[in-house]
């Protein structure tokens, strides 16, 4: 039952882009300078003029990591991890979190885990992997606008010659 719960989790978490972290107007509108985790796992984004934002845990969130700054410093990303449920299982990095200097933080989930991710063209793109557990099952590959989240292009299988170039820093591992 814990398995189809977090399945349930992570399918919601697909088609709700926006989270309820601070709102845009709470932001100041400069670049980001760092990025760090904290001790207890929460995400700190340090913004060039010294404010620092804590982004607080969502429900079901065990921890963080990945944090990644864009090239064009008006982003910040990161993968949240959650609790599968199930014994002896190390927790799963369920979800990409895109938080933006100005606009909606998207969250992007992964079925069922995001193994790589990586911002593209400048930082108005992201791209990521996701997989099974043990690999090779069922890789899927997406591109999105970081702006709307919105669903640019994606890929299913296997990277092979016929791979879109955007695939190429996600390589499987």
């Amino acid at each position: 039952m814990k398995t189809v719960a977090f399945g349930l989790l992570l399918a919601f978490n697909a088609f709700s882009a926006h989270a309820q972290l601070p709102s845009t107007h709470s932001r100041k509108n400069n670049m980001v300078a760092k990025v760090y985790l904290s001790s207890s796992g929460t995400v700190h984004i340090i913004h060039l003029d010294g404010t620092d934002t804590e982004i607080p845990k969502q429900e079901g969130e065990v921890g963080c990591s990945e944090p990644i700054i864009s090239d064009d410093r008006k982003s910040v990303g990161w993968v949240v991890d959650y609790d599968t449920g199930l014994p002896s299982s190390s927790p799963a990095s369920g979800m990409l979190v895109i938080y933006r200097i100005r606009g909606p933080v998207l969250r992007l989930g992964g079925m069922p885990i995001i193994w790589k991710w990586r911002f593209l063209a400048g930082g108005k793109q992201v791209a990521f992997y996701t997989n099974t557990v043990h690999f090779a099952r069922s890789p899927h590959f997406e591109l999105r606008d970081v702006q709307t989240g919105r669903l640019l292009e994606k890929w299913n299988g296997p990277l092979d010659e016929k791979s879109p170039a955007w695939t190429d820093s996600l390589d499987n591992p």
